[in-house]
């Protein structure tokens, strides 16, 4: 008995050290341990409800949101209590950048004001890895709804911080940091993004990504011969990309004419292999059939349908029915 209660105390002893050692003073609500966490490494986390809704509440639940250029997962841990405070470990990979953290018991949520709580992975001298501040902008910013949020304003300037520090980290950001040029500095951003665009094609080694992002961009940004160079660029490269043919089902979709729909939907037919078709025809398909139904031309439809069965899904012929 003498022996089990001494190891309880020295256990006790053990992770009130490591309190006291992590990088904030006790007193705050938010601390973590190492103070200069390495990806891959484990770390604890405290957390003081003080103040807070989960101030009074019986059991605590950290909920933590790792990512690296994006979310990589989602993950729940129970908390220990250690005093008046709470605390638990996970283990982060060699791909972390950070990690955004929230606490709730059941409905019950502390999730810092809407900004959550922010672990950096670092070099192990206390430098944010690079893509760190970044990878957490995209995520508040751009990714799944975690109930937490930034704005796009905010989202800009922390993405541009990190790019200070670490210019070769834009490249891996890229598409999101064109989308908040283009959403925040309007007309001067449309500028800033073109001059992020012409940099990236001057470099070497495009990527698949890379040609995808400035076919898209160029596009967008009225620059057609540029988008149409990196187009073929890009089916060269993979002549089957789910964007490139994503292209061709915008085009089916975006004219009224069925003559030409079916036009579009056997050149893709043509151009592309049957796992291709099996993927993406359906879509061509259902299209058709929704403009012959919207015209009433139920008949044909019909007609339709039983010359073109592949890969057709049951929805297409639940709509027509219904």
């Amino acid at each position: 008995m003498k022996r089990a209660y001494a190891l309880f105390l020295t256990l006790t002893l053990i992770i009130l050290t490591q309190y006291s050692c992590s990088n904030r003073p006790i007193g705050q609500r938010f601390a973590y341990s190492p103070d200069k966490p390495l990806p891959g490494s484990e770390v604890t986390i405290f957390y003081d409800p003080s103040g807070t809704n989960l101030e009074q509440v019986d059991a605590v639940e950290m909920v933590a949101y790792p990512y690296s250029t994006a979310l990589i997962e989602a993950k729940s841990i129970p908390m220990k209590k250690v005093g008046a405070k709470w605390s638990c470990s996970f283990l982060t990979n060699d791909k972390t950048k950070g990690v955004i953290i929230k606490f709730r018991k059941g409905h019950r949520v502390d999730n810092n004001l809407n900004k959550g709580y922010l672990l950096y992975m670092t070099d192990g001298r206390g430098t944010p890895v690079a893509g760190a501040k970044a990878g957490s902008g995209k995520v508040l910013w751009g990714g799944p709804d975690i109930g937490i949020n930034m704005s796009s304003k905010l989202a800009l300037d922390v993405f541009e911080e990190d790019f200070r520090a670490n210019p070769n980290s834009k490249r891996e950001f890229m598409d999101s940091y064109v989308r908040l040029l283009l959403e925040v500095k309007k007309e001067d951003g449309k500028k800033s993004a073109l001059q992020e665009l012409d940099s990236l094609a001057a470099g070497p080694e495009l990527t698949t990504d890379d040609l995808l992002l400035l076919t898209r961009y160029y596009g967008k940004l009225k620059k057609p011969e540029l988008s149409k160079k990196y187009l073929t660029l890009l089916k060269d490269r993979d002549a089957e990309n789910d964007s490139i043919q994503y292209q061709e089902v915008l085009a089916c979709d975006s004219t009224a004419d069925i003559g030409k729909k079916i036009e579009l939907m056997n050149r893709f037919r043509e151009n592309y292999s049957h796992d291709a078709w099996m993927y993406t025809g359906w879509i061509f398909v259902d299209d058709i059939v929704s403009a012959y139904s919207e015209k009433g031309e139920y008949a044909q439809a019909i007609d339709f349908l039983k010359n073109n069965p592949a890969g057709v899904q049951y929805s297409t012929y639940k709509n027509l029915a219904s």
